[in-house]
């Protein structure tokens, strides 16, 4: 599991790394990362593992957010309606981002 874990936050830092390559000054606040599952389960404990990890490395506060409900796509819903400033992140599985948008008929991200 904790390979798992700093193998998801190594990977996680490396996109954020190359998306950010541009911004001389990010992060210069608290980051959200919003988990769409209820504390204590397995996601909630690798994105705090990868928050961590995020914390250590931009030298600024990551703030786990769980958002459960509506299937799971109560958070993605939250993290597509925030502003597009790189300060809201999603952590998610693949059902959360390629199943649900597909199948369930009126779904908020879609």
């Amino acid at each position: 599991m904790k390979r798992l874990a700093t193998a998801a936050a190594a990977a996680a830092l490396l996109v954020a790394g190359i998306a950010c390559a541009g911004a001389q000054n990010y992060p210069n606040r608290t980051i959200k990362l919003i988990v769409g599952y209820g504390p204590g389960g397995g996601t909630d404990t690798v994105a705090r593992l990868m928050a961590q990890h995020m914390q250590e490395s931009f030298g600024q506060n990551v703030v786990v957010e769980n958002r459960p409900g509506g299937n799971a796509m109560i958070g993605p819903d939250f993290v597509a309606k925030s502003a597009p400033d790189g300060y809201t992140l999603l952590y998610g599985g693949q059902g959360q981002i390629t199943v649900s948008p597909s199948s369930i008929r009126r779904c908020p991200t879609a």
